[in-house]
């Protein structure tokens, strides 16, 4: 078991927590797959997954289908295209990444997309 924080939470957990309740990654703390799964969940995935039908070229379902797509998805994110509110009239809408969600997908990109122990 990994240490425990000041919140009574294993390290592992408190890598769980939404980063509003965790706190902001430090530099030294690595991120994993596992930390950005649920943003790729909540923002990508509705487009980027299952049958590709509104004119997605590709799904992000996967930790292999976003490490295959790393960079195109580190360019598409940092110049802030993706997600697109405008590109599809989606109900309910498509929210844009948080400022946190933002540091969080780039910093996991570029410290080499690393994969992690989760399904």
């Amino acid at each position: 078991m990994g240490a425990t924080f000041h919140s009574g939470c294993t390290e592992r957990e408190t890598r769980e927590l939404p980063r509003a309740v965790a706190g902001s990654t430090s530099a030294t703390q690595e991120l994993d797959y596992c930390d950005v799964k649920p943003i790729f969940v909540d923002k990508c995935v509705r487009c980027h997954g299952g049958e590709l039908v509104h004119g997605e070229p590709f799904r992000l379902e996967t930790y292999d289908s976003l490490y295959r797509r790393r960079e195109s998805i580190q360019r598409s994110v940092s110049r802030r295209t993706m997600p697109d509110p405008n590109f599809l009239e989606l109900t309910p809408p498509v929210e844009p990444l948080t400022e946190q969600e933002f540091e969080d997908v780039l910093s996991w990109l570029s410290e080499g997309a690393l994969q992690g122990e989760c399904d």
